[in-house]
């Protein structure tokens, strides 16, 4: 039996009052007709009926499939107040793009099949080339894009704004060269829903049908999981491959689903009075994604950022039809439409976000007193001395010395001593790798440092053409790129100590350390002036959830409705460009908060694997990362989790590098490809992600003087050839000495005046050893951002420097 329980009126006596006991009158006073509170029992609590509870599962049940029905149909509905309620749009269309990966398909004859696959479909085109089907039985409407093939810019676009690729597949060889180059580009990217399809296999013969759907499987599975090839030779076909994209479960790409995106399906320019080379861009299409405001920025991929003047609400010419016999009457009224469109929203000047990317450099900001007479006539004296100085040109390893008893050398004038000094160091910086032996001219080696381009590809079997199509030229700058490669391999970061230049003044901006892993750096430090014109975030994460967490009202436009978006100042090439139907597909992002504020982003990256060419620290590179293509010079470092990053002069041949540049802000997660330009186009170089932006990371540069032991006894040795005078020793005095046999040590004093030294060290050093002497500082990034890259002519942008400045 179990123990007996009391229930809610049991008696409650009142509770002992230690102390100052209160009469009846002061209780009364005190409580002035308040009830006592009653304590509860948990047979209190309210116990739902089984009724009541089926309800209520049933209605968490329906909750929970309309909030993963929005997921599925691309709706992101958290930054919506829940205050306020409105219909929701027309689901917009699928959009599908075909891509063939091989120059034997035909996605043309795909494309016919598709449209044409149903006796009611209704099927039309609009002036961008996309083709709009109305399928009545599925009660669906798709999209297909055909973006152009050789366009590598354009097909990785078509694949980022559409729900799902439909992979032509080759019946002779599957997939040629340049679709296995255009499949990497994709995956590197990220994938949406894919499906696959080929076409013709029905016409072989049986028992080749067999075996090519064997290889053909065979082939997709190396690449794809969980995939089925679709034959499409008959209308059936057809049918069934359409249902199956339409109803597959969709894999949503994280740009896709926090940010807005608008497929142009129509374009409109109108020149400003001022200046013809700029004015209105009018884009037309579906909204997709997040919400959007017209007072926010937005983007076009490869030509910048950009504000909306106002929004209109043009009637929708590719409706869904579920009955083709009132498409007649359906069109007439679409006509009627078309005359006017509504406005939707008008920009606000005050409310509007700005373009300003940069902050403004105060150069008097970090003035704090003003110069005494003194220093003034020592400044005014010092700049006597620096204009007097002349640099003549003379063979490399002459001494000061001997350069002045050389009159026939040319005169090479500079105007500020200190930004020469700038200069000179930091090219001695690029140059420490690079070997002393080599047979390329100081004007060749410049060259290597500013173009880095690679040699071209040379058609095979024409021995006769051979010399003429290959540049001796580009051949000397890879040879010597791989020279500095293999020498970085077997003798990492270590330089040579220049004989003709003090090593004080060499390395003055290098410091030691006693361990790179401990060993405190202060982040504020040293600072360059481009730090002065970027952002930074006190709290990058938390930031960022507060701008994924933002709600707009009902001015902003919803997912699923048809818009023009009135751009204003975008140049008229985006329209030459993108107009008409030329496979060239153009897509306008809505950018979050602060997207387009410079700071320093930091990626991810690991190597291609068919990528095998030397890459070079400050090389010019294109990155696309996310929605956003631009041109820099990063730099690469390593990938850890200590605060202190060591530098990279190449690009490592395996694992996974940190590559740091100057760029626009961006959210996380993000994919980052990186190509470098070649006769052929563009290579694919590496591919990551992005990871964080953050201005503090610290970048160190690390550099290792070798010495070699003269004498040695027990503990004590002489080492020689890392100094070349006394003063240098005694600069350097105070850093610790290693050893590549994990000796530890010190230097003890100079002895004579032509750098050999006295060292102890922690244990007896072996004639075999190296005594090594590590120094280390800090590295930025370059300022090369260039935010204007064109698909259409990747391979053209160095000529077009008249358009950079504009879209600068």
């Amino acid at each position: 039996m179990e123990a007996h329980r009391p229930g809610p009126l049991k008696q409650q006596n009142k509770r002992h009052n230690s102390g100052r006991h209160k009469t009846k009158g002061q209780i009364k006073r005190s409580q002035k007709g308040k009830a006592g509170h009653v304590q509860s029992s948990r047979h209190n609590k309210q116990v739902l009926s089984k009724q009541d509870r089926k309800r209520q599962a049933i209605q968490l049940r329906k909750m929970k499939k309309e909030k993963l029905q929005l997921k599925v149909r691309g709706i992101d509905e958290s930054n919506v107040n829940d205050d306020e309620a409105e219909p929701m749009p027309p689901l917009p269309p699928h959009y599908i793009a075909v891509i063939p990966l091989s120059d034997n398909c035909n996605s043309s004859d795909v494309l016919t099949l598709l449209t044409s696959c149903e006796e009611q479909t209704i099927a039309n085109t609009s002036s961008q080339g996309i083709t709009h089907v109305s399928y009545p039985k599925l009660k669906r409407r798709v999209a297909y894009i055909k973006p152009d093939p050789t366009n590598l810019a354009a097909v990785l676009e078509a694949v980022r704004v559409c729900n799902t690729v439909l992979f032509v597949w080759s019946l002779i060889d599957a997939i040629d060269e340049h679709g296995e180059s255009l499949y990497t580009s994709i995956f590197a990217q990220g994938l949406p829903a894919t499906a696959h399809v080929v076409m013709g296999i029905k016409g072989l013969p049986l028992k080749k049908q067999t075996d090519v759907k064997r290889l053909l499987n065979k082939d997709l599975e190396e690449r794809f999981t969980d995939c089925k090839m679709f034959p499409c030779d008959s209308q059936s076909d057809a049918q069934t491959l359409v249902r199956h994209i339409v109803q597959q479960k969709l894999k949503m790409l994280s740009s896709q689903e926090i940010r807005s995106q608008i497929v142009a399906e129509e374009l409109a320019f109108e020149c400003d009075a001022d200046d013809k080379d700029k004015g209105t861009l009018k884009v037309t299409g579906y909204m997709r994604g997040r919400r959007l405001s017209v007072n926010r920025l937005v983007h076009i991929p490869g030509y910048g950022d950009f504000q909306i003047n106002r929004i209109l609400a043009p009637s929708d010419p590719h409706p869904l039809v579920l009955r083709p016999d009132k498409v007649q009457k359906n069109n007439e009224n679409v006509e009627m439409a078309d005359a006017e469109s509504i406005v939707l929203c008008v920009a606000d000047p005050d409310s509007q976000v700005d373009l300003v990317s940069e902050m403004a450099v105060d150069p008097m900001e970090g003035e704090q007193t003003w110069p005494t007479d003194e220093e003034l006539a020592e400044a005014t004296s010092n700049a006597a001395m620096v204009k007097s100085k002349t640099m003549v040109r003379v063979p490399k390893g002459t001494s000061s010395y001997q350069a002045a008893w050389i009159t026939d050398a040319p005169i090479i004038e500079e105007s500020d001593g200190s930004e020469a000094s700038e200069d000179y160091a930091d090219n001695m910086d690029e140059m420490e790798a690079m070997s002393d032996n080599s047979e390329v001219s100081s004007d060749e080696e410049l060259e290597a440092v500013e173009t880095g381009s690679t040699a071209p590809s040379v058609t095979w079997g024409d021995p006769v053409n051979y010399d003429q199509q290959m540049d001796l030229d580009q051949e000397k700058i890879a040879l010597n790129k791989y020279k500095e490669e293999r020498e970085n391999e077997l003798f990492p970061d270590e330089v040579d100590t220049p004989e003709n230049i003090p090593a004080r003044l060499r390395f003055a901006r290098y410091r030691g350390l006693k361990s790179f892993r401990t060993s405190p750096w202060n982040q504020k430090e040293n600072l360059p002036l481009d730090y002065s014109r970027i952002f930074q975030f006190e709290n990058f994460s938390r930031y960022r959830q507060n701008v994924l967490k933002e709600k707009l009202g009902l001015d902003s436009i919803r997912h699923g409705q048809y818009i023009t978006l009135e751009i204003k100042d975008v140049p008229k090439e985006v329209f030459d460009v993108h107009s008409g139907d030329k496979g060239n597909l153009l897509a306008v992002i809505g950018l979050l908060l602060s997207e387009h504020k410079m700071s320093v982003l930091h990626f991810t990256v690991r190597r291609h694997s068919l990528y095998t060419e030397p890459v070079k620290s400050k090389e010019r590179l294109i990155i696309q990362c996310g929605f956003r293509r631009f041109i820099c010079n990063p730099i690469f470092s390593d990938h850890s989790n200590l605060n202190k990053h060591k530098y990279e002069r190449f690009l490592p041949q395996s694992g996974v590098c940190t590559m740091s540049t100057y760029a626009p802000i961006m959210f996380p997660p993000a994919s980052v490809m990186v190509f470098k330009e070649s006769s052929n186009g563009h290579d694919l170089v590496a591919s990551g992600s992005l990871l964080s932006v953050d201005p503090d990371r610290l970048i160190i540069k690390r550099i290792v003087l070798s010495g070699h032991p003269f004498k040695i006894n027990k503990k004590s040795a002489v080492i020689r050839y890392m100094f070349y005078n006394k003063e240098d020793i005694e600069w350097f005095k105070k850093v610790e000495l290693k050893t590549k046999w994990g000796r530890r040590g010190h230097i003890k004093e100079a002895l004579g005046t032509h750098g050999h030294m006295k060292c102890i060290f922690d244990r007896q050093l072996k004639s075999q050893d190296t005594p090594l002497l590590l120094l280390y500082k800090r590295v930025f990034p370059k300022w090369t951002y260039t935010g204007y890259v064109p698909s259409s002519s990747v391979n053209q942008i160095e000529d077009d420097q008249e358009m950079r400045e504009i879209f600068r």
